[in-house]
This record gives structure tokens, C-alpha cells and sequence, in this order.
């Protein structure tokens, strides 16, 4: 018994080395997203001037992007905090988990979206795509072009908004290597809390649709201008 218990004292230390992987400063599952090395990359469309904020409630995403969004365009009484989040989810009507549990929807949906950033002053496109055909990302690309960050919303846990901030073709016609850039405001999905989220733009296109009503509404994007300036390619 002395022997087998010396054997397995010299391999208790290999074994916590390997198995202290989730608990080590080095990660070894995600890195570091860093906005100014992307936005030098050739053929990235990134607007690294807009700021990320993460909201203090998982319903919160729909206010968070508008916030985000406004204090983009600098709009007079924006300030990226919890205060102006809770008044815009006022104004919004976002709906919480005591939604859900009386058997509705939670969160908010593109229409409130819609009108608060028309009461705000914005022209506001609200589009839908249901040919999967890729239509909804070439609009987005070209937003980017035109340096407008684009509300989306996708089923990211359960259905979430976020903010498309950038697209990189990686310098390839190959559209499966393609990356979307999100300001994700709930960010919990990697070790960093730094509110980016980088996927792949196939398969962000898959799962971008909304779930927030009965029906399911494929590719909802908000094309939000200043009144004077709006595009759009769809």
C-alpha cells in the first residue's frame, strides 16, 4: 500500500497542473479582443470610436444599445450609466422576468425600439429578412462603410440585443471566414467583460432572429441616422 500511495503522490502534482487549467492566470479557451490592432487590419470596417457599456440587467440589452447608441451621436442628456439606463428602459416599456413568468415576453422589441429613437430625433429603418439569402449582412456592411453602428437582434441567450460595430472580410471571397463585431452589453461569454463580442458572421446569421413576440421575425436590424443622413441597401 506504502508503494501505490508514493506512486500517486508524485503524479498529484502533474495532475493538479493539468486540471488547474480553469484556474490559472493563462487562458487557454478565449483572447483578448483588441479594437485598435483590428482596426488596422486591411478590409476590417470597425468603428472603435463607439463605447462599450454593459447593462446591470440581462433584459436590459434593448436600453443598453440605445444608450450606447445615443451617446455615439453625443445626444444632450445621454451619460453611459446606470441612472440613464433605468429611464430609457422606462421609456422603452422593457419588460422584465416577471413577464415571462405571467407568460409573456420579456425584454424589448424592435418596434419600441423603433419608435424611442424616432422620439429622439433619428431616422429610423427598421428592416427584416427572411430570404436568407445574405441581404441582411451586406446591409450591414454597408452601415459600417458609412460609420453607422446598426442595432441587431439575435438569440444569443434567449434573445438579446446588441450593437454590429464592425465586419471583417479577412481578406478572403470566402464569406465563411467572415467575422461580425458586436458591443454585446451583457457580456458573460468569454473571461472578458470588456463588451465585445466577436463571432463568426455565418453562423451570427443563422441565429439572428427574434424571439421577444408569437412569431418569429428573421434579421431584425434598426438603421438609426441622424435625421439630415440614412442609408439604405436592402
Amino acid at each position: 500500500m506504502n508503494g501505490r500511495f508514493f506512486s500517486w503522490a508524485l503524479l498529484l502534482p502533474v495532475l493538479a497542473a493539468g486540471l488547474g487549467g480553469c484556474g490559472t492566470t493563462g487562458n487557454v479557451y478565449f483572447t483578448r479582443f483588441d479594437p485598435k490592432l483590428a482596426g488596422e487590419r486591411p478590409g476590417c470596417e470597425l468603428l472603435t470610436e463607439v463605447r462599450p457599456y454593459q447593462a446591470c440587467s440581462e433584459y436590459h440589452s434593448g436600453p443598453a444599445v440605445v444608450l450606447t447608441l445615443l451617446d455615439y451621436y453625443r445626444v444632450p442628456g445621454i451619460r453611459p450609466d446606470a441612472a440613464t439606463e433605468e429611464r430609457l428602459a422606462t421609456e422603452l416599456g422593457t419588460r422584465g422576468d416577471e413577464a415571462r413568468q405571467a407568460g409573456g415576453y420579456a425584454g424589448t422589441s424592435p418596434e419600441e425600439m423603433k419608435t424611442l429613437l424616432e422620439k429622439y430625433g433619428f431616422q429610423v429603418e427598421l428592416d427584416f429578412e427572411n430570404r436568407h439569402d445574405g441581404s441582411a449582412l451586406a446591409q450591414l456592411r454597408a452601415n459600417l462603410r458609412n460609420r453607422i453602428p446598426t442595432p441587431v437582434k439575435w438569440v444569443d441567450r434567449g434573445g438579446q440585443w446588441a450593437l454590429a460595430v464592425g465586419y471583417d472580410d479577412r481578406g478572403t471571397r470566402d464569406t465563411g471566414d467572415d467575422v461580425l463585431i458586436l458591443i454585446n452589453p451583457v457580456d458573460r461569454g468569454d473571461d472578458y467583460r470588456d463588451g465585445y463580442t466577436v463571432v463568426n458572421a455565418e453562423r451570427f446569421y443563422a441565429m439572428w432572429f427574434d424571439v421577444s413576440g408569437p412569431t418569429i421575425h428573421w434579421r431584425p436590424m434598426l438603421t438609426a441616422t441622424p435625421r439630415e443622413r440614412a442609408w439604405s441597401v436592402l
